[in-house]
């Protein structure tokens, strides 16, 4: 259950980008997180391309993401 809903956020956070936002996500623990789930967001801050096939990280994880959306520098 958590993988489908992991692809599918990361699926509507690229989709975002044809609007002209950049998202990176920040990792959510839950505020408890096992030592596994630690370790791996106390990086904080990834770019979809680096978040995308991570969670679950392990059986019973309940780790998600949130977006941070940066607007898009036209030039």
């Amino acid at each position: 259950m958590i993988r489908a809903h992991h692809v599918a956020t990361i699926q509507e956070y690229r989709r975002a980008e044809a609007e002209g936002v950049i998202v990176d996500v920040e990792w959510l623990t839950g505020g408890n997180p096992c030592g596994i789930c630690a370790d791996v967001a106390s990086k904080g801050v990834y770019t979809l391309d680096e978040i995308e096939g991570l969670i679950p990280v392990h059986p019973n994880c309940t780790c998600s993401t949130r977006p941070i959306p940066r607007v898009k520098m036209v030039s």
